[in-house]
């Protein structure tokens, strides 16, 4: 699942980006409770949406909903 796709068009959606929180909190437990889950997957998701974020904020640096 890519958080990304969730809300791209609308992203100062206080609801989306807490839901997207949520997704990501599940998705990283559920990765490093798996014991056959590499760290390399947990950290590509991590970067990913890093980058994703960073993007946002480039494009307006004032949305206060990413963080």
């Amino acid at each position: 699942m890519l958080a990304s796709k969730l809300g791209g068009s609308n992203p100062k959606n206080y609801q989306v980006w807490y839901h997207r929180r949520n997704l990501l909190e599940q998705s990283f437990s559920d990765m490093t409770s798996d014991s056959d889950t590499e760290c390399g997957s947990v950290l590509e998701l991590v970067n990913e949406e890093l980058e994703y974020i960073a993007g946002v904020l480039d494009k307006d640096s004032k949305n206060y909903h990413v963080s």
